[in-house]
């Protein structure tokens, strides 16, 4: 698929937008893996697994269950 880039943005079909379930307006994550951009929705900063179980305080097990969840969708 094709996009093109002016000015050093980076313009998506609409369809692969829709596809992708990203938002129209708004920031998403950019990845560069090689060659490669990889661009995914924002994570939910309050229910971020990866985080909690990094951070120095234990959190609830219900809490680390109910974010996995959300991030699986």
């Amino acid at each position: 698929m094709k996009v093109k880039i002016i000015g050093r943005k980076i313009y998506l079909p609409k369809e692969l937008i829709e596809k992708a379930k990203l938002p129209e307006n708004g920031s998403c994550e950019a990845t560069v893996f090689g060659d490669e951009i990889r661009i995914r929705r924002p994570i939910s900063k309050e229910l971020n697994v990866t985080k909690m179980l990094k951070s120095p305080k234990r959190q609830s097990i219900e809490d680390m269950i109910k974010a996995e969840e959300i991030e699986d969708v």
